[in-house]
């Protein structure tokens, strides 16, 4: 059973479905959480000790241990046949040595250490800014003393995974003593690497993720599998230290860091930057370990504008926009161009548009008049092939043509839609970049605060499933904008103010929601997000909240 916790142990693809399969036995089994929340002791308060008489190496960690009593079903069809492995296995193994309590009555409580040694926000940026290079203490100090930071935290070690391109990078803080209770504490920061575009495996692993529902499982266990490792060294070089953990890192590095926060306890709080958000399977983790307000306390998400890599999935914890205010997207002479020829299609909509309503009222007032014609002309002449050439010429033509410049017009007032529709954002590619940029968003940050000088804390993000989702609503706004210039399209409003236009597109976005005071007290999950049972547990047949279209008190009646 060992092998399907030690990720050291899952070496061959056909071990990954199973692997899978253990993860999500722990969501359907309500007895194995309750006994587990109740009944089995913290494993923070244990260690493996040491025994000289064996390999301690090759012992299962106490980790391990306890996951093995309380984390997955034993019966299992699919598990049967890895514990007895695991059991034949073990019988050549040196018995595990024993668990040690390692507690002590002074220890502060966790809400206490976090707020005297927790790095400030700012200080973690750095960390994730320079989690992908080696020689980081170097870059470090050059880094913090070109944007004025405060910066003591010292890199305790560092690995790079380059199969799936995982990197992490440990840093420690020097260690202070509590006042009043003379005990040590410090902090040790677990920082992971996000993309690279100069490493393959980093990218493959990136798509992997956004793709294939179990990468995002062995891409964890990697990770969690150094974290736990220098957990234990930490424990034991420091034995009279009390350690606070912390998780942090970009992009696919946030992702990583918010998974390792689920599946280990030891780890205090996570700040995450640019992340991609957590796939279904440990949103419902999450939900089985805790509440939300829970979540809330131990993850903060940090993100720019939003792009396709932020709004791939639903987010843990406290969501915060930054307004990286020093690269607000120019306005260059493309630009300009761009809004003066969007105000003159507009005319031309116009000047279509009233020409078809010319033809539409001739058309109907022609065909009664010719008629009234044709009958005259009958009742003089008496010569009913006359009557049928002046039908044709006169009836006839006028009952081809002026439809036919009804649909000219509707097609081109469709073509100047669809440009709308395909440019919905309006944002470049650059500036896109730009703000999924680490160093970018470590520049926002306030030094002497720890927090952005501009932020925003959000009630829901939007989400790219729901952005492709509405085309029809999407198509009815752009014909509106194909005749009217709103702040939101490329016109005469917008023709100086290219991030006026930006961030009215973004406030568009349907799922994006800010938080303000008064809505405090909305559940946070945001759009098509279960709630939270008394239980901590998903509970998939209540109700489905609706951020963008509820009023907040109606919102809160609906949740009671």
């Amino acid at each position: 059973m060992a092998s399907l916790i030690a990720p050291t142990r899952v070496r061959t693809a056909q071990q990954l479905p199973r692997l899978c399969f253990a993860f999500r036995s722990v969501l359907k089994s309500e007895a194995v959480s309750q006994v587990a929340a109740e009944d089995r002791p913290d494993a923070a308060d244990f260690e493996i000790a040491s025994d000289p008489g064996s390999d301690a190496g090759q012992g299962r960690s106490a980790t391990e241990e306890e996951d093995l009593l309380y984390g997955f079903d034993l019966s299992s069809e699919e598990v049967a046949p890895l514990v007895a492995a695991e059991q034949m296995a073990s019988a050549s193994r040196p018995p595990s040595p024993p668990l040690v309590r390692l507690s002590h009555p002074e220890d502060l409580p966790a809400e206490e250490l976090v707020a005297e040694v927790k790095p400030t926000d700012a200080q973690l940026a750095l960390c994730s800014l320079y989690a992908n290079r080696w020689h980081t203490s170097k870059r470090l100090e050059a880094a913090a003393h070109l944007m004025q930071h405060d910066f003591d935290l010292q890199v305790y070690d560092q690995f790079e995974d380059r199969k799936v391109g995982l990197r992490m990078v440990t840093f420690i803080s020097p260690i202070k003593h509590v006042n009043g209770t003379g005990r040590k504490v410090a902090a040790a920061v677990f920082t992971f690497r996000g993309t690279r575009a100069d490493k393959f495996g980093n990218i493959r692993a990136d798509f992997q993720v956004l793709k294939d529902r179990n990468a995002d499982l062995f891409i964890t266990q990697r990770g969690i599998k150094h974290v736990r490792r220098h957990v234990q060294r930490l424990s034991a070089e420091y034995p009279d230290v009390q350690w606070g953990f912390f998780a942090t890192g970009h992009s696919l590095g946030g992702f990583t860091a918010t998974t390792c926060t689920i599946l280990c306890d030891r780890i205090l709080h996570c700040t995450t930057y640019e992340s991609p958000g957590l796939t279904t399977f440990y949103q419902k983790l999450a939900a089985n370990l805790g509440d939300e307000a829970y979540w809330r306390g131990r993850v903060t998400n940090y993100l720019g504008i939003p792009n396709p890599i932020t709004m791939v999935n639903r987010h843990l914890g406290r969501l915060f926009r930054v307004h990286l205010t020093h690269i607000q997207c120019r306005t260059d002479l493309l630009h300009v161009l761009r809004c003066l020829f969007g105000t003159i299609v507009r005319l031309l909509n116009w000047m279509l548009l009233a020409q078809a309503i010319v033809r539409a009222v001739g058309l109907v007032f022609g065909i009664p008049s010719t008629f009234w014609a044709c009958t005259g002309l009958l009742a003089t002449e008496g010569s009913f092939e006359m009557v049928k050439v002046l039908l044709m010429r006169e009836c006839g033509v006028e009952m081809v043509l002026r439809p036919a410049h009804l649909a000219s017009s509707a097609y081109w007032t469709l073509r100047n839609a669809g440009a709308y529709v395909a440019g919905r954002l309006g944002a470049t590619a650059a500036h896109l970049y730009q703000q999924h940029s680490m160093w970018h968003m470590a520049a926002s940050f306030d030094p002497k605060t720890g927090v952005p000088h501009a932020f925003v804390e959000m009630a829901s993000w939007p989400r790219m499933e729901r952005v492709t989702g509405m085309f029809g609503v999407s198509v009815r706004r752009a014909l509106l904008e194909s005749f009217w210039p709103t702040q939101s399209c490329e016109g005469i409003f917008a023709m100086f103010n290219r991030h006026a236009m930006i961030e009215a597109r973004v406030c568009a976005l349907p799922g994006y929601v800010e938080l303000t005071p008064v809505d405090a007290s909305v559940p946070f999950w945001g759009e098509d997000m279960p709630f939270w049972d008394p239980r901590g547990l998903v509970d998939i047949t209540s109700v489905e909240l609706h951020s963008t279209g509820h009023d907040t008190k109606e919102a809160v009646e609906e949740f009671a």
